[in-house]
């Protein structure tokens, strides 16, 4: 009869070990690759809101307006870069399509930046407008 409940304890303590394992190499997982790619989409989004926002600042626009852009572009690029750099394997994730190759990733972060250099001006987004009212 001791026997039987020993047994029964040994597979309790067994299961509640594993489970307790199990829990803490998923949490491992979560803090270490999804947290990071969530972070990396939330940044894209933002980038996606902020060029719609500001695709009607030109050259001539509102001096606060155009300061206010220069610093959202100038902020989504440093987060879109950040969030990059954290996520381990990287390479591996972006063969999987889980997040953008690298290289899209050096090409985005870079336009921001030209972005918010240029908002307000004539290479923003007057050259464009002139042609759009040439038609």
């Amino acid at each position: 009869m001791s026997s039987s409940i020993t047994t029964s304890l040994l597979t309790a303590g067994f299961t509640a070990l594993l489970g307790l394992a199990v829990f803490v190499a998923g949490q491992f997982a979560l803090k270490l690759f999804v947290e990071p790619i969530q972070a990396q989409k939330r940044a894209i989004g933002k980038t996606a809101h902020a060029l719609t926002y500001y695709a009607n600042v030109i050259e001539g626009s509102d001096p606060e307006t155009v300061s206010e852009g220069r610093k959202v572009y100038r902020d989504l690029a440093a987060e879109f870069r950040a969030s990059t750099n954290v996520i381990p394997l990287y390479r591996m994730f972006a063969r999987w399509k889980a997040v953008p190759p690298s290289e899209r990733a050096k090409v985005a972060h870079a336009r921001l930046i030209y972005l918010s250099n240029t908002i307000g001006t004539a290479k923003y987004g007057g050259r464009r407008r002139k042609e759009q009212g040439a038609r």
